[in-house]
């Protein structure tokens, strides 16, 4: 293997015209790297031997930076205040460079999004349908939040209310007796 130490570039272009670091000894295989600003940045490194004999650059490799979290999503159905029968189907507007949601309900409104009655796995579609009925004939405040492709998470969405009825129940179906038959058991 013959590597003494290594040499890193770090950049923001991929020719390392404008190179951010440039270190020419580390002999450690990993280093932190904290960016001041979000963007695009180049990498790359090669090892060095013992006399100073360099090695050929590793491939390029590009790193997004970003520690901005999208906007919060748009609700859209059901539209804040409805009263709706049975579990409702929810619905929001995709927010920009958001790749993730997830929706959540409380019974008490206070915008918080870590407070929360019931709160949806990840998701990767802008609608959602209850698993379950929720808590009937109160409102339920409703609110989405989003998170882009590096884990950042928007703030919840304004809060929508909802209240749901219950499902009127169906006609009982009647087995025995049957209709219009004579009988002597009572």
């Amino acid at each position: 293997d013959n590597i003494d130490h290594y040499e890193l570039q770090i950049a923001t272009d991929s020719k390392f015209l404008t190179n951010l670091i440039d270190e020419p000894v580390i002999y450690a295989t990993h280093i932190t790297f904290a960016p001041d600003t979000d963007g695009v940045y180049y990498w790359r490194v090669r090892g060095v031997s013992a006399t100073n004999s360099n090695g050929p650059w590793s491939k390029v490799f590009v790193l997004t930076y970003d520690t901005v979290a999208p906007n919060a999503p748009v609700l859209s159905k059901p539209l804040n205040a409805a009263v709706v029968t049975g579990s409702p189907a929810f619905s929001w507007l995709a927010s920009a460079t958001a790749t993730k949601y997830q929706i959540q309900y409380d019974t008490n409104a206070d915008g918080n999004t870590e407070t929360y009655t019931y709160r949806s796995a990840v998701l990767t579609k802008t609608s959602f349908a209850l698993p379950a009925i929720p808590p009937l004939n109160i409102p339920l405040y409703w609110q989405v939040r989003a998170a882009d492709t590096t884990g950042n998470w928007s703030a919840g969405s304004p809060e929508y209310s909802v209240t749901v009825n219950p499902v009127k129940p169906a006609s009982p179906k009647v087995s025995l007796p049957k209709n219009n038959t004579p009988t002597n058991d009572s």
